[in-house]
């Protein structure tokens, strides 16, 4: 285990800067720090192609000469003394007690980009593995911060998700350890609920508070203080219970999660999250662990989720089957393009039809005119030879029942290559493709197809690997960035978040 961890150190020192790379200058006493950056400094490198050095700060000279500066303080009287007035903070610890702040000390685009990767998603994910997190308990205001900028964007995912997990759009909504009421706001613009919001920190209200007055939704949400050990509501009142990463932090989570279910209705359901990508190491908790507690509780039916995070589902004994079987699929994905799109209207084009099921749920979420090209193609032999056999997937829209799907939904469907595509430059809003990308040979020219009848503004959601697709078929993620970068496209990128994908936006 030793050595493995010190390969995966080495490893996660990158390479000097060249002419496009930057220099971070980090404390040498901290080592858990200089573990972080360097790790932080390796995910940027693969993800953005800069190359980060990061080096310790033995003398003064090598603190002004990095473009980024961190600095670990102990205390906000030493903030401007170590780290400067305009520092950021990006992580904090518990034990020994202090903040990480980072200073930008260079003006050029890529110092500038490392410094905001420095409180990521992805960064925060890291800083929690050694032990650092996000200033969350007995600081609302920096909270509301981190949440209101790193976090904004994923909240209506959450919101998506919950929703179409336990299919309530209507009735009275609590939402346990509600912060800053930013997931509280998602629901709203998306369902009939009423919903309250439930913290436990009177300053967290407050700003919960400010933040729904700036979106008016004053007569669809409020808030209380209170505790989740002993919700300030009746008995078999509640007909969604929700929580986002909360249930870690709760002191009695056993004691927690049976005063979620006396609240509920007997034809609700409780949705509350375990683990995220800031939650704390030591609040962590195993699949097996949150098990245990949920059997502890006798709830019956009472599941652990562990698709796409780490959730508690109750579903109550008046709920439908549909509910208590739900596991997720085409509706997941739709709205997931939906929201990481930002686009709302106009054309769509699917290419391929491996899982046309997607393709419907976006012409039934939306206002798009949907245009699915079915691909001509065959998949690629051993060692990229034209030796393949047809895909099976190729005739999964044959099945009747999904023509007349598509009939309905007036979706038009074509047939092409998509390494030329039969459409005029700016055709489309919006671009989606499940699982076809490993099959085509020349990824390079399709990327570059795909951006050119893209609209300015619009938006391509390219799917890769996925489960149970032969190893030969597999492309990994640096072979995607080098394609995206012998594509010439900047605006391109690889996320590895539930999935593979490429992700291509059109300026």
């Amino acid at each position: 285990m030793f050595q493995t961890l010190m390969i995966l150190l080495a490893l996660a020192a990158p390479p000097g800067p060249g002419e496009n790379g930057i220099t971070v200058c980090v404390p040498a006493g901290h080592k858990d720090l200089v573990s972080a950056v360097r790790e932080i400094a390796q995910v940027f490198h693969h993800q953005q192609g800069t190359r980060v050095d990061v080096v310790l700060d033995a003398r003064r000279a090598e603190q002004r000469s990095a473009d980024v500066y961190l600095a670990f303080v102990p205390n906000e009287k030493q903030r401007e003394t170590v780290a400067g007035k305009n520092a950021k903070q990006v992580a904090r610890r518990d034990r020994p007690a202090g903040r990480v702040l980072a200073r930008l000390q260079s003006d050029t685009k890529a110092a500038r980009e490392f410094w905001d990767f420095l409180s990521s998603l992805h960064a925060q994910a890291i800083w929690a593995k050694w032990n650092f997190h996000v200033p969350m308990h007995g600081d609302a205001e920096a909270y509301h911060k981190f949440v209101s900028t790193t976090l904004r964007s994923t909240y209506a995912a959450t919101a998506l998700r919950m929703l179409t997990e336990t299919g309530i759009r209507e009735g009275l909504c609590i939402d346990v350890g509600c912060g800053s009421g930013l997931l509280d706001i998602e629901l709203a613009k998306r369902s009939r609920l009423r919903i309250v919001g439930l913290d436990i920190d009177p300053k967290m209200i407050e700003a919960a508070k400010a933040t729904v007055r700036a979106a008016h939704l004053e007569d669809r949400i409020t808030f209380v203080v209170g505790d989740v050990h002993q919700m300030p509501f009746a008995d078999d009142s509640a007909d969604l219970i929700v929580s986002r990463g909360a249930l870690p932090f709760f002191q009695d989570k056993v004691k927690a999660l049976r005063e979620i279910w006396r609240v509920l209705k007997p034809s609700g359901v409780a949705f509350i999250g375990g683990r995220y990508l800031y939650t704390p190491r030591k609040y962590l908790l195993s699949g097996d662990e949150l098990r245990r507690i949920v059997r502890q509780t006798g709830i019956p039916g009472a599941i652990v989720v562990e698709r796409r995070g780490q959730w508690v589902k109750l579903v109550g004994p008046e709920a439908t089957k549909k509910v208590a079987s739900f596991r997720g699929g085409p509706a997941m994905l739709a709205h997931r393009v939906l929201i990481q799109s930002g686009v709302s209207e106009g054309d769509v084009l699917a290419l391929g039809d491996r899982f046309p099921q997607v393709t419907q749920e976006l012409a039934r979420l939306s206002h798009f005119s949907v245009t699915e090209l079915r691909l001509r193609r065959r998949a690629p032999g051993p060692r990229g030879t034209d030796k393949g056999k047809p895909s099976a997937a190729d005739g999964h829209s044959e099945a009747a029942g999904v023509h007349e799907a598509k009939r309905v939904a007036r979706i038009k469907q074509l047939s092409g290559s998509a390494e030329s595509l039969p459409f005029p430059d700016q055709s489309f809003d919006l671009i989606i493709s499940v699982g076809e990308l490993p099959f085509w040979r020349d990824k390079a020219q399709v990327f570059r197809e795909v951006h050119r009848v893209l609209r300015p503004g619009g938006y391509a959601f390219l799917g890769g690997r996925y489960r149970h697709m032969p190893s030969r078929l597999k492309v990994s993620s640096d072979q995607l960035r080098a394609t995206l970068r012998e594509a010439g496209l900047p605006n391109a990128r690889v996320l590895e978040e539930m999935g593979q994908w490429v992700e291509i936006r059109k300026q």
